[in-house]
């Protein structure tokens, strides 16, 4: 059972909203989801802590409202690559960017932990994987899925997989192999995108 309120929530477009946004990803990148609570996050952008409580009811809609503004992002970002002339060189470029691998590392501890979160995730993923099937299928001319050796599915989820694996352990300091394994995909997606062109 869901009680009504009278507390006022502050308006969604407030400048002061998206600071407590931009919160909750520094406190995750510097010390961790076990580290978010109203008085680190707001502390961590210049606020006082109760402000918090003006913008969401609770921790966790703030938390989930931060993890929906950057699978927005993520997923303009992948649109756009879509859209460019050879969209799975631009799509790989996308995955396999290491700068926001801890926050993602994050989100995904948290997901094991919080029941919102993780749903959240799984409908980000599961977007995120269809955003670029049909445009992959339709510049290559393969099926979305199928039993061959070359589909839609099996290459968004090959760039996108390997994407993520080597933009976390740069994240953390891993790079043996990077380059090489870049050079790979790099090489497959022009011959793929040469194939269809």
């Amino acid at each position: 059972m869901v009680l009504a309120t009278n507390r006022r929530i502050g308006q969604e477009n407030s400048t002061t909203r998206g600071l407590l946004m931009d919160g909750v990803e520094r406190v995750m990148i510097d010390e961790g989801y076990a580290s978010l609570t109203a008085r680190r996050v707001a502390g961590s952008v210049g606020l006082r802590h109760q402000i918090v409580y003006y913008y969401f009811l609770t921790m966790e809609d703030l938390i989930v409202a931060s993890f929906r503004r950057r699978a927005a992002q993520v997923i303009m970002r992948v649109e756009e690559a879509i859209a460019q002339p050879e969209p799975l060189k631009a799509l790989w470029a996308v995955h396999a960017e290491p700068a926001h691998a801890a926050l993602t590392v994050e989100y995904l501890a948290l997901a094991n932990h919080n029941e919102a979160i993780r749903r959240e995730t799984v409908n980000f993923g599961e977007r995120m994987r269809r955003v670029g099937l049909d445009c992959v299928a339709a510049r290559l001319g393969v099926p979305v899925d199928g039993s061959g050796v070359i589909s839609a599915s099996a290459l968004t989820l090959a760039l996108s997989s390997l994407g993520a694996i080597l933009g976390m352990e740069a994240a953390i300091g891993i790079n043996g192999g990077h380059h090489e394994l870049h050079a790979l995909v790099v090489w497959c997606v022009d011959r793929l995108q040469g194939q269809s062109g």
